[in-house]
């Protein structure tokens, strides 16, 4: 990989023109140089307004209802709400210790008629105060029955279920639930797929509830054990938020069936509460199902408005090869948290959400960033934290419900942290103050690229959006463009990184050499258990692209991954059963192994499934579990020419006796070695994708 990037009288090659690195000054741009190509040419909102004004007008005479988006509101605080006896004075109070006092427009628009018990369809963005625009009501209305309160709760006074798409946005309502009925009994509880089923059973059985917020599947799950104790007979509030992604993931049939144990909508005083950002076909047919005829419908949404991916200035950056992604990022939040450092004025702490179309490409990218920014400590040598005070998390589905809590936790609360995630993350989140969202490669649609985008600008903060692409993906791009009609996508080329051909020995400044041995750290402290699995992905992945690729170009640029992004002679082996399955038989350049699918990774080979031990992560001679002697772009072995650091590597950035090297940005560290602290298990998904 990096042994190709050598410096002063070795370099042969200079890279392309670069423009002027990023200073403090050019990081708070809201633009970038435009794309010089007509096809990229931005396309004007305004040529689709009138026709977004006819759709949304029509949305309400689809659905059947009233639309009271028009009506004015008298009251724009909460206080003001509260000195009317409109709202108990207990909720204002908790709303004012947390110094929330203005209404946003979908909390003036929805909450008085909520509060009347009429059932509402409010079509609203995330990020908006949605969650708090439905949950006021709930509370005041359990407020004002005084037998909620004098009696002990239990697990059969269920009065309000708040359906929501994921785990972390269940988690998150629940959490905002709990801060407004501070100082009242009302209990909330959450029951949501990943956690122990039996342990938050018994806390809503032990302590009773009032507000259950959980995922279908789960509570569906407890609703049909006929002795979890849990009824909705009570219910007077059904939530769906984020209604149309709940349908979108195929929860359609499970909220029919969690509806068939609540009191009929017409024979009862149930109340039905219905959030969605768009209002596609699927959404409107569930209202009709589920809605009295006499519901009202808002919309928040107005069409002339700017969404987040029509006013959040984005930055595509094209990519010569896959192993020049983790350089690219690692440069980018590199030098936006040295300009913060050197002018916090004007440079906001990086905080960052970078997406990943896989799991596997997760929890790789995320050991590599973790690791750029830890001591490597061998022989009284301590690497420097070139990230540090940023922190670095991971979130995809394969986390454990107390793992993915604790790392939401960590990036909510942190000023400077980055969140390597799967697009579990994607949706319905709300992580406060975020500067950047970094995607990798193509998302699957354009739905997925405006929805990981909208992570940042929220609540009108600045953000930045970044797309890192493959060269071939171009004309991909062009379409992308198109489809979601943004004028502020343009192509960046400030990364030197980004321009870099691993491939070949190249000129490099000195600032992107020091970025260049601490992705080096990185990658040689990751198991190669995690880079068989994301190998495998990749395959797999690049077959499922929208860009057409032969078998044989996929093989060719996951390869070159594995020899200049990861320092290995030879790629991982796979599995002759994979190679066929997948389509790979007769392409040349792949390892091949006797086994089965079930057996992959293979054990021995850089650390097992379960841990990775120091031999595993790292061994002077032979680093990643391979018999390798070196050579060009690898992180070679006891004599290597052209790598980073052996016994004796000539030509290299440090090593004990490096010729040649070692001037400008030489870390000249005894014998190359690294420190481990070892795996936290592999997760993966074994070439599947998220």
């Amino acid at each position: 990989m990096y042994g190709a990037a050598r410096q002063g009288r070795l370099a042969i090659r200079v890279l392309r023109s670069f423009h002027a690195p990023l200073t403090s000054s050019t990081l708070t741009r809201t633009s970038f140089p435009a794309v010089p190509s007509a096809s990229f040419r931005p396309i004007r909102i305004s040529q689709f307004s009138s026709l977004s004004q006819l759709r949304q007008n029509a949305v309400a005479a689809d659905l059947g209802a009233e639309d009271i988006s028009h009506v004015q509101r008298e009251y724009t605080t909460f206080s003001q709400l509260g000195e009317n006896g409109i709202v108990d004075q207990r909720i204002i109070n908790n709303l004012k210790r947390r110094e929330i006092e203005t209404m946003t427009d979908v909390q003036r628009m929805t909450i008085n008629e909520c509060l009347d018990g009429t059932d509402v369809v409010a079509q609203a963005r995330t990020g908006t105060g949605k969650t708090l625009a439905f949950l006021m009501p709930i509370v005041q209305r359990m407020l004002k029955d005084p037998a909620i309160e004098s009696k002990r709760p239990h697990i059969s006074d269920t009065r309000a279920l708040i359906i929501s798409p994921t785990r972390e946005l269940a988690e998150q309502i629940a959490e905002e639930a709990r801060k407004l009925v501070h100082g009242t009994r009302l209990q909330v509880q959450t029951a949501v797929g990943g956690t122990q089923k039996s342990y938050h059973l018994k806390l809503m059985q032990r302590m009773g509830c009032h507000i259950l917020v959980g995922t279908p599947g789960r509570v569906n799950d407890l609703l049909s054990d006929k002795y979890s104790g849990l009824t909705l007979d009570n219910c007077q509030t059904f939530v769906l938020d984020e209604a149309d992604r709940l349908l979108n993931i195929g929860f359609s049939e499970t909220i029919a069936e969690i509806q068939s144990y609540m009191p009929s909508p017409e024979t009862g005083d149930r109340q039905t509460l219905m959030f969605s950002a768009t209002m596609p076909r699927s959404v409107v047919s569930l209202v009709k199902q589920s809605m009295r005829p006499d519901f009202k419908f808002v919309r928040t949404v107005d069409p002339a408005d700017a969404a987040t991916h029509e006013t959040v200035p984005q930055n595509v950056v094209f990519l010569p090869g896959l192993q020049n992604q983790i350089p690219a990022i690692a440069e980018l939040a590199y030098k936006h948290i040295k300009a913060n450092q050197d002018d916090p004025a004007n440079n906001p702490p990086f905080k960052a959400i970078i997406f990943y179309p896989s799991i596997n490409e997760v929890r790789l990218a995320y050991e590599i960033l973790r690791n750029l920014r830890e001591p490597g400590q061998r022989g009284g040598f301590f690497a420097p934290h070139p990230l540090d005070p940023c922190k670095v998390v991971e979130m995809s589905s394969q986390l454990t419900q107390a793992l993915r809590e604790r790392n939401t936790k960590e990036f909510r609360n942190s000023e400077s942290a980055i969140m390597v995630a799967s697009d579990v993350a994607a949706r319905g989140m709300d992580f406060p103050n975020v500067t950047h969202v970094i995607q990798v490669g193509l998302p699957r649609d354009t739905e997925d690229y405006v929805h990981r985008l909208g992570r940042t600008g929220r609540a009108g903060k600045p953000g930045q959006g970044w797309l890192l692409l493959q060269d071939d993906e171009r004309n991909a791009f062009r379409h992308l463009v198109n489809e979601i009609h943004a004028q502020n996508i343009n192509q960046n080329t400030s990364l030197e990184t980004a321009q870099l051909d691993m491939t070949q020995p190249s000129q490099l400044s000195a600032e992107t050499g020091k970025i260049m041995r601490f992705v080096e750290m990185g990658v040689k402290a990751t198991s190669m258990a995690d880079k068989a699995k994301t190998y495998a992905t990749l395959l797999s992945g690049m077959v499922q692209s929208r860009v057409s690729r032969s078998k044989q170009q996929i093989v060719d640029m996951a390869n070159d991954l594995s020899k200049f992004g990861w320092g290995l002679e030879r790629p991982p082996h796979l599995t002759t059963q994979w190679v066929s399955k997948m389509g790979f038989g007769g392409v040349r350049n792949i390892e091949t192994r006797a086994g089965t699918e079930d057996d992959f990774p293979p054990r021995g080979r850089g650390g097992d499934r379960r841990t990775s031990s120091r031999r595993d992560n790292f061994d002077e001679n032979d680093p990643f579990g391979q018999s390798s002697s070196g050579g060009r772009g690898s992180f070679g072995g006891r004599e290597s020419r052209g790598s980073f650091g052996g016994r004796e590597s000539r030509g290299s950035f440090g090593g004990r006796d490096s010729r040649g090297g070692g001037s400008g940005n030489s870390f000249g560290e005894r014998r190359g070695g690294f420190s481990d602290r070892g795996d936290r298990g592999d997760r993966g998904d074994r070439g599947s994708r998220f």
